[in-house]
């Protein structure tokens, strides 16, 4: 694909392809009634990479869907609430560095700079937001599910249950790896005074 001038990183497998292949398991096995696992079924390539590009536009539309739940100014006002993290270490980085406090700058900023400056931290700190991109997509294509689910079958406690359950999972691992993700980001803030 590199020589196609496409690049595929693990955000976009664990983000996008790998909810959108779960909801597109799942949406076969509830129409179809199957009890093959996906390994067991015969597909062709052409089938195979239909399948794959149809799963990278499902996972970019719960990513939007996710976005607007989870990413808006209430959501991260609660969000900040239930799990604050700590800046003041990365503050006198920030100020020599951008002479601004850290609170005030935006995650693309520091996103950019330790991109540039540190890849090394910025593929770790990629690593942790593509878990959270990948909890945060399939909170949306997990109610997906279970809402053609309750459609199709009716409706069932066990799988209100469960869903609640792993829900509340996908939505805590989503909060927890973003603020890796951006602790990791903010690492790169302190290196220029390791040195």
């Amino acid at each position: 694909m590199d020589k196609l001038g496409i690049k595929a990183t693990i955000y976009d497998v664990l983000g996008y392809v790998s909810p959108g292949m779960i909801f597109l398991f799942s949406i076969w096995h509830i129409s179809t009634r199957q009890t093959q696992w996906p390994w067991e079924i015969e597909v062709s390539a052409p089938s195979a990479i239909m399948a794959i590009l149809i799963s990278y536009f499902i996972g970019q539309i719960s990513a939007a869907i996710g976005s607007l739940i989870f990413e808006n100014q209430y959501s991260n006002l609660l969000f900040d609430k239930l799990y604050p993290m700590s800046t003041q270490s990365f503050e006198h980085g920030s100020q020599s560095i951008f002479s601004k406090p850290f609170a005030s700058l935006s995650e693309r900023v520091t996103s950019c700079y330790c991109q540039s400056k540190f890849p090394e931290i910025y593929d770790t700190a990629l690593v942790f937001l593509s878990i959270s991109g990948f909890s945060r997509n399939m909170f949306v294509i997990l109610q997906s599910i279970a809402v053609i689910y309750i459609w199709k079958n009716g409706n069932d406690w066990r799988l209100n249950v469960f869903q609640l359950i792993i829900g509340l999972i996908l939505i805590h691992n989503y909060r927890r790896f973003k603020i890796y993700y951006k602790k990791q980001i903010a690492t790169s803030l302190l290196m220029p005074q390791m040195k």
